[in-house]
């Protein structure tokens, strides 16, 4: 049983009132009089007024009492809960990095504001959903508050910042007219949240730490290192070469360092002092390397071989082993174990420039490219259009650079040499981007400097071994597709992806979040979620006897 007014029992307070009536009784008085008419005066004299003495039981005290009583029960309106009312409290918990730093506040905190919800009902259902959009749910179950405490403890948010929108209206949908939503997160919400009740543990953090990185393979690097507080901060940087810096920085300051991975090192990593955000003061550096790209040409223009050179591409000593092939298009095999790079037979050196200028299609490899400026002689037409080609470029209704066998063939309209390519940007792009999809589709190994949560792109066999992702908090298995997109993990640290003996990606991990490492509007308090007031009717059963009781 409860209450369904409970401050109706300060009514109870009319009971020291009535005790205290009781024990005000008038002195008794003795007087002389030798006259029986004088006894009337004497009685209507006041004398010395009313005094406290010793409380006496009567009828009238108890009947009193017993008043004071009944009204209370009336006003405090007492119900008793249904046996099988049910009720579905939603929790939506912002798993944003920057809730690590109060984590060990949620559970009191969610306690004190969940219990007197739990009276309202014989079962609750209890909902915990992650702020994540497509997250599997952290909880679902009856009656089980503490394993819900136990399962928020255990949450180590590490994700960037993200919008939460998407998971509250998923909670409201759920929690409909019959529950309530809470959101747990660090900071208020502006504006607020209609419907949805607010539970704000952040607190106030002087976190000096990362939010940038870039390394070259020469092992040279640049960091930007912050201190996000609203004092001056003072840190020990350790840095790759086992020495120490001591670093002052004012509230608010950016601070560029930079410096060199030790030689013969494929990696290594900076730490600052460790505050209450531990997440960004290490920095895990390691030397970009990209895939290996080799080519082979029969006489190749002087404009694409300078190209190729600036792409980072090696020539191979035998054509067999080439990634690339550059070569005319009316010397071109029916197929070919590797990509090509397709020029018509050069032309006369007196052959007419043509008139049509070129026009892109839309497509990746073009687009935010104009090619109004490029200029090219007649030139034997293209080889005939295959139904799974793409044009990329056309000249009127003549195709000027179409992509061929599943991507992996571009063939060009015009002849480098007896055209303006060096000197149009958006044609040298295009090959360049053509060049780049060639390099990402080869399985091969390669290095990266990532931030956590990057999505990667990674081409592996298909029908080889699984794919075996591992990183400083653990490990896990993937399966084998030619074209895999891995989400880098939410911990800092080293990672590897390895597929049977070949390692094909090796990364350095860092969390490099400004507006997670930003505690400025971090606070703590509580918005209750609407009253869903016709559940707790029906969950609920009034006094049978309250007629009585106001009758009596």
């Amino acid at each position: 049983m409860q209450f369904a007014n409970p401050w109706g029992l300060l009514a109870l307070l009319g009971i020291p009132a009535v005790l205290f009536i009781h024990s005000l009784r008038r002195s008794p008085r003795t007087f002389l009089t030798n006259t029986l008419f004088l006894i009337e005066a004497r009685l209507r004299d006041p004398g010395g007024g009313r005094k406290m003495r010793r409380l006496r039981r009567s009828a009238q005290l108890w009947l009193r009492l017993l008043l004071v009583v009944l009204l209370t029960w009336v006003l405090a309106r007492p119900v008793t809960v249904r046996e099988d009312s049910t009720q579905r409290i939603v929790l939506v918990v912002d798993e944003s990095a920057s809730m690590s730093a109060s984590q060990e506040t949620l559970a009191p905190a969610l306690r004190a504001a969940a219990k007197p919800w739990l009276k309202q009902t014989a079962h609750t259902e209890w909902i915990v959903l992650s702020s994540v959009a497509d997250a599997p749910p952290i909880h679902r179950g009856w009656d089980d508050f503490d394993r819900v405490i136990d399962r928020l403890e255990q949450l180590e948010p590490r994700r960037g910042n993200h919008d939460p929108h998407s998971a509250l209206n998923l909670a409201l949908g759920l929690a409909s007219t019959h529950g309530r939503v809470l959101y747990v997160t660090d900071h208020l919400p502006e504006p607020a949240l209609p419907g949805i009740g607010v539970l704000s543990i952040g607190t106030k953090v002087q976190n000096v730490g990362w939010c940038g990185v870039e390394t070259s393979p020469d092992g040279s690097w640049r960091a930007i290192l912050r201190n996000y507080g609203d004092s001056e901060q003072a840190r020990t940087l350790s840095q790759a070469d086992g020495s120490q810096l001591n670093i002052q920085l004012k509230p608010g300051e950016w601070r560029n360092l930079e410096g060199l991975i030790p030689a013969g090192a494929a990696s290594a990593k900076l730490v600052l002092g460790v505050d209450n955000f531990a997440l960004d003061d290490t920095l895990h550096l390691i030397r970009p390397r990209r895939k290996p790209l080799t080519w082979t040409s029969i006489a190749a223009p002087t404009s694409l071989e300078k190209l190729f050179l600036a792409s980072d591409l090696q020539k191979a000593k035998l054509s067999a082993d080439a990634d690339v092939e550059l070569r005319s298009n009316d010397l071109a095999p029916a197929s070919a174990e590797h990509a090509r790079l397709l020029i018509p037979t050069k032309p006369a050196p007196d052959a007419s420039y043509v008139k049509m200028p070129a026009t892109a299609t839309s497509h990746p490899l073009t687009e935010g490219l104009i090619f109004d400026g490029l200029l090219w002689r007649e030139c034997a037409p293209l080889n005939p259009a295959e139904p799974d080609d793409t044009v990329l470029l056309w000249s009127g209704s003549r195709p000027l650079a179409v992509l061929r066998d599943q991507d992996r063939t571009l063939e060009l309209g015009f002849h480098p040499d007896l055209s303006n390519l060096r000197r149009v940007p958006s044609a040298l792009v295009l090959v360049q981007r053509w060049l780049d999809t060639i390099r990402d589709a080869k399985v091969a190994p390669e290095s990266r400097q990532l931030a956590t949560g990057d999505r990667v792109q990674l081409a592996a066999a298909a029908d080889g071994d699984t794919l075996e992702l591992a990183w400083a908090g653990g490990s896990n298995e993937l399966a084998a597709t030619s074209r895999a997109t891995i989400n880098a993990p939410d911990s800092p640290g080293p990672m590897s992806i390895v597929q049977g003996e070949l390692t094909l990606l090796e990364a350095a991990v860092n969390f490099v979040d400004p507006l997670e490492s930003d505690f400025s509007k971090a606070d703590a308090g509580f918005v209750a979620p609407p009253e869903p007031t016709s559940m707790v009717q029906r969950a609920s059963l009034p006094d049978r006897f309250r007629d009585l009781w106001l009758l009596l």
